[in-house]
């Protein structure tokens, strides 16, 4: 990772690499490193270039002044300059021995929707794979002894492999979902924590922090409960 002591030089970030191997996690990465450059629109929704026919078309409209014209051919000429460099990115965010599945692509986009294609499936596959994710999600609860900063982790996780998917999975879903999982011995703290908070906009860090001085309490008065004993 590039670093700079001059305070008016930006921070390169060092880009996540894919190597056939978890592609949600790292399309996560890669759509946050894109929006840290103002490119994930880019990527996400494609750039067209205009070809003769728009040209010429564009060219016959009297009402066009030739400034306007002018800035839009500017503007045209910046995003291709840009599609360029988030390209060139997701080139370089694939293993070597993945560069071929990319390699022919033109644009962003097109390099982003074969893999896509190739490491979740079709829109249709992708569907059914949200689905049995779902089913997955609604029967999920903490474990016996199960820590809650570990079943937290595992919701997220499968949360995340849904957004993933293009699931729009809410954060207020999966923090319901964990107050509605967590046990007997937690019921006293979820009604508190819906007596307190306003459930639709609580989110997941505030859950898991007082989930988990919760618990700590709760070790620590385990844990002088049974020194007392063994006196």
């Amino acid at each position: 990772m590039a670093t700079s002591s001059n305070p008016g030089c930006i921070i390169q970030l060092g880009v996540p690499v894919f190597d056939g191997e978890g592609y949600e996690h790292w399309c996560i990465k890669m759509k946050t490193y894109f929006r840290s450059q103002d490119l994930w629109d880019l990527v996400e929704k494609g750039f067209v270039e205009s070809d003769a026919k728009d040209e010429e078309e564009a060219k016959m409209k009297e009402s066009k002044r030739k400034d306007a014209k002018d800035e839009e051919e500017a503007k045209a000429k910046e995003n291709k300059k840009r599609d360029a460099k988030a390209l060139y990115i997701l080139q370089q965010a694939v293993h070597p021995a993945l560069f071929s599945r990319i390699s022919s692509a033109n644009t962003a986009n097109e390099a982003w929707e074969r893999l896509k294609t190739q490491f979740l499936g079709s829109p249709k596959i992708m569907a059914v794979k949200i689905q049995s994710l779902r089913q997955v999600f609604e029967n999920l609860h903490r474990k016996e002894n199960e820590s809650v900063q570990f079943y937290i982790s595992r919701v997220n996780d499968l949360a995340n492999q849904m957004r993933g998917l293009g699931d729009t999975m809410p954060e207020q879903l999966a923090v319901g979902k964990i107050l509605r999982s967590l046990g007997p011995k937690y019921n006293h703290l979820v009604a508190a924590i819906g007596e307190a908070k306003d459930l639709t906009k609580l989110t997941m860090d505030e859950l898991s922090g007082s989930l988990q001085a919760h618990e700590s309490l709760m070790i620590s008065q385990d844990d002088k409960t049974e020194s007392k004993l063994l006196q």
